[in-house]
């Protein structure tokens, strides 16, 4: 009399399932050879498959996506900037700010807008205790957003002391945010990193906290200014559009 079939605890599958579950199938086919109990098999396959997802890819942070997705709406934004290249000169801006091009009008290539504040001495108002200045640096191929440099740095008169941060993304419109470089410098000692070797894993995940509590902001900032500054050249503009307009009002008093 035959015997009857065993029914497989793994079904066979196909090759474009991952290497884990093919493995579970040759698995199962090496050991039907051998004469062990179903509760021990099926403990064995058990402990095998929870090693595998131990050992499988880890799943994508959702939080540093969202901060991704974030991150590359603010460059979207940034790109307004090449209306400024447009403009033969640049009439009004906001307090403590100043603008420099890459290249000679038409032909401007890139735009840095500088922002700086000093901070006077509280016991000699005569001395100055200390100076910041922030700036971005915006470079465009044609139309395309092509590099973005920021330069954070901070001085204390009569110290050498001196903190400078530079992050500079060489590919602002690419899929990844996480080749960012990170230049730093504290007194005399300076380090250079990508963001990617930020550790982002356990509670602290500090790429996520670099992202969300510095860069972030600092786009966030640098896009208001730059709205700031478009409007300013707007009003600017508009009213010396008033006055040509009032102007040829007047000649026909005469």
């Amino acid at each position: 009399m035959p015997k009857k079939k065993q029914k497989p605890l793994f079904l066979k599958l196909s090759q474009n399932k991952s290497r884990n579950f093919s493995f579970f199938c040759l698995f199962d086919k090496f050991f039907r050879q051998f004469i062990i109990s179903k509760t021990v098999y099926k403990l064995i396959l058990i402990s095998l498959f929870q090693a595998s997802l131990l050992s499988a890819d880890p799943i994508p942070d959702r939080e540093e996506q969202r901060l991704d997705e974030s991150i590359r709406s603010h460059y979207e934004g940034l790109k307004k900037a090449r209306e400024l290249l447009a403009l033969p000169k640049i009439h009004t801006l906001p307090s403590n700010t100043i603008i420099r091009f890459l290249g000679e009008y038409p032909n401007r290539t890139g735009i840095k807008i500088i922002r700086y504040n000093v901070i006077e001495d509280p016991l000699d108002r005569l001395n100055i205790k200390s100076s910041e200045e922030k700036s971005i640096l915006l470079e465009f191929n044609g139309s395309v957003l092509s590099r973005i440099e920021y330069i954070v740095k901070i001085e204390e008169t009569g110290s050498t002391a001196r903190t400078y941060t530079k992050i500079i993304d060489e590919t602002p419109m690419d899929e990844t945010i996480n080749d960012l470089e990170i230049h730093t410098l504290d007194g005399i000692s300076s380090d250079l990193y990508p963001l990617s070797a930020i550790p982002n894993s356990g509670i602290n995940k500090s790429r996520n906290s670099f992202k969300k509590n510095f860069y972030l902001k600092l786009l966030q900032d640098s896009l208001i200014q730059l709205n700031l500054i478009l409007q300013l050249q707007k009003q600017t503009e508009n009213s010396n559009q008033n006055k040509r307009i009032n102007s040829l009002k007047n000649s026909l008093n005469y």
